[in-house]
């Protein structure tokens, strides 16, 4: 798979998280919810936008050395 669209798909699993955030947040906010439930859910997303996160970082941190070796990034002395 070509890696912009790795990139792209990685922010789409991160946005999808956020919003399933969101919803269960109006769940909770229903009558009759049990907070219990909602931090457990709650966790459980957060823990798969960590996971995600952590597994963006490295693909960036390794797209980053690569195109280092490639001589395509050059640290700017310009202070952009």
């Amino acid at each position: 798979m070509n890696r912009s669209y790795t990139f792209y798909f990685s922010f789409i699993f991160l946005s999808a998280l956020g919003m399933q955030e969101m919803n269960l947040l109006v769940e909770a906010d229903q009558p009759g919810n049990q907070l219990d439930d909602y931090i457990t859910r709650l966790n459980a997303i957060l823990s798969q936008k960590a996971a995600g996160i952590l597994q963006l970082q490295t693909r960036l941190a390794h797209f980053q050395k690569r195109l280092k070796e490639h001589n395509v990034l050059v640290s700017s002395t310009t202070g952009y």
